[in-house]
């Protein structure tokens, strides 16, 4: 699952956008907590479209564990 929760610009000049700053949050949810080899290929991809790692969590409910990653991609990324 993932939600884009911010979308804004990053670096204007003479009153144009030229970059913008994008956080994209995913969640990794399993049974079992073993989300390492889905988050190795996350990575990747999120890699390959200019994306990087900006924080991570880890949480436990009743029936599922639940890796959340933000990713950024712009200024300062």
């Amino acid at each position: 699952m993932y939600s884009v929760i911010s979308d804004v610009p990053a670096l204007s000049a003479d009153g144009m956008e030229m970059e913008r700053r994008v956080t994209v949050r995913l969640h990794i949810l399993t049974k079992d907590g073993a989300y390492e080899k889905i988050e190795d290929a996350v990575r990747k991809v999120m890699d390959t479209l200019g994306f990087r790692r900006y924080q991570s969590m880890e949480l436990a409910e009743k029936h599922a564990f639940v890796k959340i990653m933000d990713f950024r991609t712009g200024v300062e990324a």
